[in-house]
């Protein structure tokens, strides 16, 4: 079993490869069985009466060229960018709420978009004044009287703060 206490055990690792939280991952096979592990930093070892510092016997070897730690490819750190990109996005768009020019704040997710223009829709073809609507600033399910102007200014500024956070 690998110790990490003399310079040689770092040489018999098959690879290292660096985890997101600082730390090194190692792996080596011996016949049949597979043996792995991590190093980080500040990780010590007793060798008698000695105490050795595995991670600064590891950076060593790592600085003099003896070993190489793989990290993750180019893809996968694009890839990996890419999706907390759009999280972030999507969780923006998910929180999203606009405010009308009569005060009135309504939930400006995409669901609630889909709502403001079914609205809209009705509101125009059946020459509506005002819809009982359930506001962001109110309860759950407690509705308010809207006017067809503060509906289609709430649709207008949602479409609008949407197409803001999928522009960025």
């Amino acid at each position: 079993m690998l110790k990490f206490i003399n310079d040689n055990d770092f040489l018999l690792v098959d690879k290292y490869k660096q985890n997101d939280d600082g730390s090194v991952g190692w792996s080596f096979k011996d016949g049949d069985t597979t043996h792995s592990g991590f190093l980080r930093e500040g990780m010590t070892r007793v060798d008698g009466e000695d105490t050795v510092d595995i991670w600064s016997k590891f950076q060593t070897q790592l600085s003099k060229g003896k070993i190489t730690v793989e990290g993750d490819t180019d893809e996968e750190i694009a890839s990996r960018e890419i999706e907390l990109f759009k999280a972030s996005r999507q969780s923006q768009l998910d929180a999203a709420i606009v405010t009308t020019s009569t005060g009135k704040n309504f939930d400006a997710n995409e669901k609630s978009i889909l709502r403001l223009h079914n609205a809209v829709t009705y509101i125009k073809e059946h020459s509506v004044e005002s819809i009982p609507w359930s506001t962001a600033d109110v309860g759950s399910g407690v509705m308010v009287e809207c006017t067809a102007a503060e509906i289609i200014e709430a649709h207008k500024l949602a479409v609008e703060n949407m197409t803001d956070i999928w522009s960025k």
